[in-house]
């Protein structure tokens, strides 16, 4: 696993367009995209002069990203309906509400996708928590009905489980069907309000879950999930500390 990456990202898009042989015709034009991982077959294709014009900023990031924050007692990965690193990431998020905003929430709500690598077993640096949480995503506090989060259960079951932290328990009676939530020990009632942790983007119906624009309030903080990971990282790292996770029983699925 790459800890960390310097990348410079140089976007070419080629279009080709063929002249219409008269006013009447049209041709469609296809456009096929591909993903490519910037890994090590790039080194086979040295560029000296793009290598000295980024070395001074190499040397810069390097120094800012390889400093160890914290430790991990093992690796962790993500996977649905639950794993090791999505629990640890939603937790990240439920505790970042009363550590850093005083805020007391009832459980956290993350997104799979806002996970993009895994977290290594032992040191760990800022690099790492850069590659795993790539995205500037500001921690947001959401008064939401309980029946809009009856919507958005039912919408996991359809699609796929996303991570759920603090005081939550989901079950489904099987991988697509959800039963019932417990939160704070009580049944979900579709017509109390509850405080949710989540990230401005899912706040904002991100990743589809646009039932969660229907809080009766949003608070947005100016502290990244990231910022709130390196923090709790840090915080522990000074008392000899190291984080783990575990597989628990915030998701039951019945039929399995």
């Amino acid at each position: 696993m790459y800890k960390y990456l310097t990348i410079c990202f140089i976007g070419v898009i080629i279009l080709s367009f063929s002249t219409c042989r008269d006013s009447s015709s049209s041709e469609n034009l296809t456009i096929t995209t591909q993903a490519i991982l910037m890994d090590e077959q790039f080194d086979s294709l040295p560029c000296d002069k793009a290598k000295s014009v980024l070395e001074p900023y190499k040397k810069i990031n390097d120094s800012m990203m390889s400093v160890v924050i914290g430790r991990t007692k093992m690796e962790m990965t993500k996977e649905s309906p639950q794993s090791l690193l999505s629990n640890f990431s939603a937790d990240i998020l439920y505790q970042s509400a009363e550590l850093f905003l005083n805020q007391k929430v009832d459980f956290s709500i993350f997104n799979m996708g806002g996970i993009r690598g895994d977290m290594p077993e032992g040191d760990v640096t800022k690099g790492d928590l850069f590659g795993i949480y790539s995205f500037d995503n500001k921690i947001v506090i959401l008064d939401i009905q309980g029946k809009y989060l009856r919507e958005l259960f039912q919408f996991f079951a359809k699609t796929a489980i996303q991570p759920i932290g603090g005081n939550i328990q989901l079950i489904f009676k099987d991988i697509h069907t959800f039963k019932d939530a417990i939160i704070q020990n009580q049944p979900l009632d579709d017509n109390k309000m509850y405080q949710v942790a989540t990230i401005d983007f899912l706040a904002a119906g991100g990743d589809n879950m646009t039932v969660l624009t229907n809080a009766k309030k949003n608070q947005t903080f100016e502290i990244t999930l990231r910022d709130a990971a390196t923090q709790i990282f840090e915080m522990n790292l000074k008392k000899g500390v190291a984080l783990s996770s575990q597989l628990d029983h915030r998701v039951i699925i019945e039929d399995q």
